[in-house]
């Protein structure tokens, strides 16, 4: 039986994009002095400890922007490049590092070139595209996100690499909860606000990061300041201080404690983790007015 001839049209176009995202990534370059002003062109892939000995230029396995825009710089005074596909356009140090960064976790690693030159991963990435998601590998696991659920594992890696914690519906430096203090700080003119409490002494002020993610100084000669032991947040901050964003499992146990507590703000920051992995979670998507329609996530109308 004869293929319809547009699901036959179909299939070429997805092979040649197949075929052309293969070589999004492929090694140009001239001999500098062979007079040759065309880049050539080879189709076979940068082999790894090749990569790792050009731009690991501190041999430590993994590979930073800084290093990477580094050696490619020295690298182009050679008319060496990375392309966008066979024949396409020169690809700055910025958009190579970001293609090769599979994982998103801002360094190159020998897992991501892995990933990087499959030919099944290349036709992974191709179908989220055509979604409209992103492919993502993580924990060995192939990933495809839609924008909320990027933004979301974005955020949440940014946190991770600067040592923070979520709270208020923000992520804050560690050091504004290193003292474990929930206080109730009061003014003369009888103003008060309720939150973490990190005294700067270098400074003479004092430091408060409310519930609200709002962080306000004071003079200490100028306020009362009351310890609130029994503080929900104290809880929390423990907590989620050993929690995972990468573990759905824990991050729901936490989201539906903070509920509890009264928590709302640091509820959903948790409820978002879960739909980062688990985007079919009827729960984490009703407690964020989401529900979910194919890949996408849209606003709840009940």
């Amino acid at each position: 039986m004869n293929r319809p001839l547009s699901l036959i049209l179909l299939i070429v176009v997805i092979m040649a994009a197949v075929a052309a995202a293969v070589t999004w990534w492929v090694l140009s370059g001239a001999p500098p002095d062979d007079g040759n002003q065309q880049a050539r062109e080879t189709e076979e892939p940068f082999p790894t400890e090749a990569f790792f000995t050009v731009f690991d230029l501190d041999q430590s396995g993994k590979i930073t922007p800084d290093e990477f825009t580094l050696a490619y710089a020295k690298w182009e005074q050679k008319r060496r490049y990375f392309t966008s596909g066979s024949g396409g356009a020169l690809m700055t140090a910025a958009e190579a590092f970001r293609e090769l960064d599979v994982n998103k976790d801002g360094v190159l690693d020998r897992k991501d070139l892995q990933v990087a030159y499959d030919s099944a991963w290349l036709k992974f990435k191709l179908n989220c595209a055509a979604k409209g998601l992103e492919a993502r590998l993580w924990k060995g696991k192939w990933l495809k996100l839609n924008p909320q659920q990027v933004e979301v594992l974005n955020k949440e890696i940014g946190a991770a690499n600067r040592d923070e914690l979520p709270f208020g519906g923000a992520f804050f430096d560690k050091k504004y909860f290193e003292g474990r203090r929930f206080v109730e700080i009061s003014t003369a003119s009888g103003e008060s606000a309720r939150g973490f409490l990190r005294e700067d002494r270098a400074n003479a002020r004092l430091q408060l990061l409310t519930g609200d993610a709002m962080l306000r100084v004071f003079r200490p000669d100028e306020v009362k300041v009351q310890d609130l032991p029994d503080a929900p947040q104290l809880e929390y901050i423990e907590r989620v201080a050993n929690t995972s964003y990468e573990d759905p499992a824990a991050c729901l146990e936490l989201a539906r404690r903070c509920k509890e507590l009264g928590l709302l703000r640091e509820a959903g920051m948790m409820y978002a983790r879960v739909l980062v992995f688990e985007r079919e979670n009827e729960e984490a998507q009703r407690e964020l007015g989401f529900r979910l329609e194919g890949d996408k996530f849209v606003k709840r109308q009940d």
